[in-house]
């Protein structure tokens, strides 16, 4: 799914698709991130599964600035870690792939 979102191609497999002419990545049907939103954005859709992790995280490695390290989960609760913070995020909001902290807490 990473290389089809840096090629501009579509995906489909492992659950998850990627759909060049919208920007859209989906995970079980679920929209998982925009990479051509204004801003492009991720979010959990209401999920902390290990695979949304992974398929998110994925997209952060690629798309996020220098501060944005990823998510995780912390005592059943998902967290993203940026720079060297870690916050818990709402799984059913959109964050931004840059100035993440600034979305989560106003900063």
């Amino acid at each position: 799914m990473i290389r089809a979102v840096k090629e501009g191609k579509k995906f489909k497999g492992q659950n998850t698709s990627y759909d060049p002419d919208t920007g859209e990545v989906r995970l079980h049907g679920n929209l998982i991130a925009n990479v051509k939103a204004t801003p492009p954005f991720w979010t959990m859709a209401g999920w902390g599964s290990h695979t949304t992790r992974d398929r998110v995280n994925g997209l952060i490695d690629l798309l996020g600035d220098s501060e944005l390290r990823g998510v995780c989960q912390r005592d059943h609760e998902q967290h993203v870690m940026v720079g060297d913070k870690t916050v818990p995020i709402d799984t059913r909001k959109r964050y931004p792939f840059v100035s993440v902290l600034v979305a989560i807490e106003g900063l």
